[in-house]
Order: structure tokens, then sequence, then C-alpha cells
């Protein structure tokens, strides 16, 4: 498997060999561009991109993606099956998760699970890739989440 936390917004496993019924591949954060990217404007939406092989079809089988701080504070808990139950073909795949420009300004870990919930583990990656959103926090260093143009004022 992958050593150490994937730099430059991408980091890749060897699996070659498993036989697993679903082994993770790669784990990217990807810019505006689809570029793979460790730094980032916190402005701008961003791309968690995890590319997964699935040996044999599995029913119930799911991809969850987690977006924690560098402290550990978890921020987002996405879940595959929170989109479609169908079951996924042998072979690579990718799930992309779409993150609105709504994180604070910080450094951040992507953490990928695939398994069968609640506790069949196939992969598990808590600290994939790591990456950082620079930009403007108006002097709010903790604010993990800025919601731009979210006042109404009448």
């Amino acid at each position: 498997l992958g050593e150490g936390i994937g730099q430059g917004g991408t980091r890749t496993w060897d699996a070659s060999g498993s036989d697993e019924v679903a082994h993770l591949n790669r784990v990217s954060v990807l810019d505006t561009e689809q570029q793979p990217r460790a730094l980032l404007d916190r402005s701008q939406a961003f791309v968690i991109e995890v590319e997964f092989t699935v040996n044999r079809p599995t029913p119930g089988l799911d991809v969850i993606t987690l977006i924690s701080t560098n402290r550990g504070t978890q921020v987002l808990d996405e879940c595959l099956s929170d989109l479609s139950d169908a079951i996924l073909s042998p072979g690579i795949h990718w799930a992309r998760l779409t993150v609105p420009p709504i994180l604070g300004v910080g450094d951040y870990r992507v953490g990928v699970w695939i398994g069968l919930p609640p506790y069949e583990t196939f992969a598990w990656e808590e600290e994939a890739v790591a990456f950082r959103l620079e930009g403007v926090n108006h002097g709010r260093s903790d604010r993990l989440v800025q919601l731009n143009d979210a006042w109404d004022l009448a």
C-alpha cells in the first residue's frame, strides 16, 4: 500500500494481486482544471477523486470519503451509497465528490473507506492525501465553514 500521506494532491496504491472484493488505487484532490493540487483557493470548488477496483460484484459495496482538519475534526463524511445503491461491475471505477467553496482556510486530510457497512473493510486510509485551502478568513482562523454571500440584509 501507499507510504505516508500523499503529497502534491495525489496518492496511489499498488494492490496488484489483491483478492479482496475491492481495493483502492488512487486518491486525488483536483482543482477547477481537474489537475491534482495540494494547495487550493478556498473560494473555488474542488473535487476529490477516488479510483478503485472492484474484483467481484458485491451488493452493498460502499465508498466513503471523509475530510478532516489537521487536528482531526471531521468536517465532511460522504457515502457513495447516498447517491446510488447500484451493484458495481468488476473493473476500475472513479468516484468524484465535488466540494463547494464552503470550507475555511486551513490544512485538511482526506480519508477513504471501501467496504460493506457496517464493519467489513476492504480498504481504509484515514489520511490518504493532504491539502491546504488558502484565501481570506476575515481574521477568524478557527472557522471550519465559511458561507459566502449567506446574509440577506433588508
